[in-house]
């Protein structure tokens, strides 16, 4: 009987107080679980920042190889002109252009305006055979090539210069100031080179038609 009696109050307790159960998948994670959880979002983090900054780099190089690319053809793409089938008195004919090499004078700007009144434009050199053609005098001549407004050298009708340093005197372009503040700002052949100089300056130049 007393057996029967434990028994009996045995299965009461395990009915009516069970024995607790451990949970296996607690609510809160491990400090150990929680520092590498932190670690990964940093990780994500910084690499996506890495993706965003290169991504942009790229672009911004693809975008000035592109402007390079246009300005070289358009600088070495013969302007879109009529071909000439013969040239007035005094100028030169090269293919399908006409040259004055001028006998006479003029600072930068007053050449610029006179090229204008003839229909021509102050010289702006297109292909290597027009290089060429125009370095085979060796005289001093004002060309149409200038960085006075923007800062950036560009040729008179506006398109952008492309920097050739093989073309230009040693250590030139150099904005040398010794003949005034503003600077040398204009471009004009010395001894088959560019060079630049103080646009006041006065020296022969060159028309192109």
């Amino acid at each position: 009987m007393e057996s029967e009696s434990v028994k009996t109050e045995d299965v009461y307790q395990t009915l009516h107080h069970p024995p607790s159960v451990k949970n296996p998948n607690p609510t809160h994670g491990s400090p150990q679980s929680i520092r590498l959880i932190m670690i990964l979002l940093i990780f994500n983090t910084l690499l996506l920042i890495i993706i965003l900054i290169l991504t942009g780099t790229f672009k911004s190089q693809n975008r000035m190889l592109t402007e390079e690319s246009n300005s070289s053809s358009v600088l070495l793409s013969p302007t879109l002109q009529s071909a000439v089938t013969s040239c007035k008195p005094g100028w030169t004919q090269h293919l399908s252009r006409c040259y004055l090499f001028s006998n006479d004078s003029l600072n930068w700007h007053q050449a610029r305006e006179y090229c204008r009144t003839q229909n021509a434009s102050l010289l702006k050199v297109e292909t290597e055979a027009e290089w060429a053609f125009i370095t085979a005098n060796s005289n001093e001549y004002w060309i149409g090539l200038t960085d006075e407004i923007t800062g950036r050298w560009r040729w008179t009708d506006g398109t952008r210069y492309v920097m050739d340093r093989k073309k230009w005197g040693h250590g030139q372009p150099d904005n040398w100031s010794g003949d005034g503040p503003e600077g040398e700002h204009c471009a004009h052949l010395r001894y088959r080179k560019l060079n630049d100089l103080h646009c006041k300056i006065r020296m022969n130049y060159i028309c192109k038609q």
